[in-house]
């Protein structure tokens, strides 16, 4: 097998493994663990010490937010300051490839647990315990996936991944689409906060292109999932579940691992897509059909307000260094 194939394929299994494992444990939130489980494949192998520690930092992440929510959701303003410093810590962390995963548990859990755990608050306990086996069936599936597909060659070095605007103000962007969230109760919040997550990460799409690209990879992920519903629709199975979700995550991580400008398209778009399947359907769902469309428009509406924010605030130009010789395939 070729070695880009081969590599795509390691992304694919860890992204799918962790979706088979997140739906047979039959926890919530369980577009959590797709998610972390690509941006893990996709960057250098993790250790196993790291892989064994997210799960810890995710749980307590979530224990942590949800205390300090119930004590301050009386207190907006001293809410609103400590988010906007955790959002913004968070998005530093992301501009880090090797430490994109933790920076990517915070800014999860703490743009979708307020939201949450204001409408229940006896939800506490029970999201740190979704949360962390989330981030329990990344692990082990990213983990899985490197033994049975190792790395060629030496490790990929952690590289800087370029932030389409800064982390302060991604941080206040992201902010106001929690409270937006809060005052209008949408379908779908989770998907809507996310959709604004992945649009604003860092990654290695040059920041001129950024808005293009996170709306094509919405479209992409959308059409991914769409697939997918109509695959287990047919077969309601966890086998053609998993089977499906590997063979379009392939698909997508072929242009993930390819050199070029499509990589950041590819990346997003296998975000959309584990958030979309996650979020939007599971096989044990009686009304998967309007989960699905309801979930697609949250997400393209959270890429869509990011979009909007960055050409406002003009991120795009202020990032493309000037002394940068022009060579193809910057991503």
């Amino acid at each position: 097998m070729p070695s880009d194939a081969r590599e795509a394929l390691r992304i694919a299994l860890g992204f799918s493994g962790a979706f088979v494992f997140a739906e047979a444990a039959d926890i919530q939130l369980t577009f959590i663990a797709p998610l972390v489980a690509g941006t893990l494949s996709a960057g250098a192998q993790p250790s196993l010490p790291v892989l064994a520690a997210l799960p810890v930092i995710a749980w307590v992440a979530a224990f942590v937010a949800g205390i300090a929510l119930q004590a301050l959701h009386g207190m907006p303003l001293v809410l609103c300051i400590v988010l906007f410093g955790i959002f913004t810590a968070a998005f530093r962390l992301c501009e880090n490839e090797r430490l994109a995963p933790v920076g990517l548990i915070f800014l999860v859990l703490c743009a979708i647990i307020p939201d949450a755990l204001i409408r229940a608050p006896d939800l506490a306990e029970d999201l740190a315990r979704w949360c962390a086996a989330n981030f329990l069936c990344a692990s082990i599936a990213v983990g899985l996936a490197g033994l049975l597909l190792p790395p060629r060659g030496s490790a990929a070095r952690p590289r800087l991944l370029e932030p389409p605007i800064s982390a302060p103000v991604a941080a206040g962007v992201l902010l106001l689409a929690v409270v937006l969230t809060a005052g209008f109760q949408p379908p779908a919040p989770g998907a809507v906060l996310v959709g604004v997550v992945i649009a604003l990460r860092p990654d290695r799409v040059p920041p001129r292109r950024v808005i293009g690209d996170r709306i094509l990879a919405a479209f992409i992920g959308g059409a991914a999932a769409a697939i997918a519903w109509q695959a287990v629709w047919l077969a309601p199975d966890l086998a053609v579940f998993g089977t499906v979700t590997l063979a379009l995550a392939w698909c997508i991580a072929l242009r993930i691992v390819a050199p070029g400008a499509m990589r950041g398209v590819a990346m997003k778009s296998l975000n959309a897509f584990g958030i979309l399947v996650g979020q939007g359907f599971s096989i044990f769902y009686d009304d998967t059909d309007e989960r699905l469309w309801v979930r697609i428009a949250g997400v393209l509406i959270g890429v869509t307000y990011a979009a909007i924010a960055l050409a406002v605030l003009r991120g795009i130009p202020r990032s493309v260094p000037a002394a940068r010789p022009t060579s193809g395939g910057a991503a």
